[in-house]
């Protein structure tokens, strides 16, 4: 929560305290120190606030790669309709005006934390698939190689070895991965 206004940030955070843990900040720079040490999971920020406003948090925010995903929600008094445009065009993923109503707030809030959820899970998916080819691909890389290749993990066993370092210690294949390197 990002509000120069300590009664605004105790009632944000009191209406939304079950929905996860809680940070806060009552100024700009402050509120993207805390961001980017925390990497939250989303941002409710005022729009107007004295030294760097809502607007240039938020654009600092989409900025950082770190941080680019993360939805950031303006919950500000001011409701011009030229504000929420310019929120929405620097990637803010909601604007709600003050007086807000605090079902609505929790569940804006809530479907935002679920949505995140699922395409942090699909992120990791989806890193973990160009692993496993990553992984396939040195794989062929190695066994195809004409010099002697050996691939080990940090206690020294082997995980893959080509044909080339198998004649070279005169072993098969298959006997060399899974063995410890001094052997």
């Amino acid at each position: 929560i990002v509000d120069d206004d300590p009664g605004a940030v105790q009632t944000l955070g009191s209406t939304l305290e079950d929905l996860g843990s809680i940070h806060f900040a009552t100024d700009g720079a402050s509120a993207l120190d805390v961001a980017r040490r925390l990497e939250p999971d989303l941002v409710l920020l005022d729009a107007m606030m004295p030294g760097v406003d809502g607007f240039s948090i938020c654009a600092a925010l989409k900025a950082d790669p770190r941080l680019e995903k993360v939805p950031v929600v303006f919950v500000t008094r001011y409701d011009h309709p030229a504000d929420e445009t310019r929120a929405v065009e620097l990637g803010a993923a909601d604007f709600v005006s003050k007086p807000y109503l605090a079902p609505v707030l929790r569940a804006r809030v809530r479907n935002l934390l679920d949505l995140k959820l699922r395409v942090d899970a699909e992120l990791r998916a989806t890193g973990e698939r160009w692993r496993r080819m990553a992984d396939t691909r040195v794989a062929e890389m190695v066994r195809t190689a004409g010099d002697a290749i050996l691939v080990c993990d940090e206690r020294h066993t082997i995980l893959l070895a080509n044909a080339a370092a198998a004649a070279m210690f005169g072993r098969p294949e298959e006997t060399l991965v899974a063995s410890a390197l001094s052997d």
